[in-house]
């Protein structure tokens, strides 16, 4: 008894039930190998979206306090900063003056791009000191370390942000 099966465009004729092709073999066994490399293909991408948004939820859904900036705590507790992984966005406050930006993450790396600010004055110097080394430092800033619920961001191997 044979019966015909089709596989797409390819055609194989079976014996019997058997399995035994009388045609198409070798369109068959590449079929199969494509098969096999979508497979692995999809297995790759699915593991890379997972890292990545393993390594974006580090980051997002946290307003992140700024507590020190080059090593010595802060004397505002306006100043943090929030990143909207979706939109390569970040948001905060400087101290003084609401800021914004683009972020790019990949791996331990970080990027800000240019920082910007609102203009209004500070009153307290203290305050604009620390408002002007953040920015500045978030500008210069290359890598991020984060251990349970605190965030650090280094330039070269040096902490220079804690939040």
């Amino acid at each position: 008894k044979e019966s015909e099966a089709f596989y797409g465009c390819s055609r194989a004729l079976y014996r019997g039930g058997t399995g035994v092709r009388a045609k198409g073999s070798n369109e068959m066994k590449h079929i199969a190998n494509i098969r096999k490399n979508t497979i692995g293909l999809v297995a790759v991408l699915v593991m890379a979206t997972s890292a990545a948004a393993a390594q974006r939820s580090e980051l997002t859904g946290t307003k992140w306090q700024l507590t020190h900036v080059n090593g010595r705590a802060i004397a505002t507790n306006k100043a943090f900063l929030e990143f909207d992984a979706k939109e390569r966005r970040f948001t905060g406050n400087a101290g003084c003056n609401r800021m914004f930006g683009d972020v790019y993450v990949s791996g331990r790396r970080i990027d800000f791009g240019s920082v910007a600010t609102t203009k209004m004055a500070c009153a307290d110097p203290s305050i604009s000191r620390v408002e002007r080394s953040f920015t500045s430092n978030l500008e210069s800033v290359k890598r991020f370390r984060r251990t349970n619920s605190i965030l650090e961001f280094l330039n070269g191997g040096r902490t220079v942000l804690r939040f």
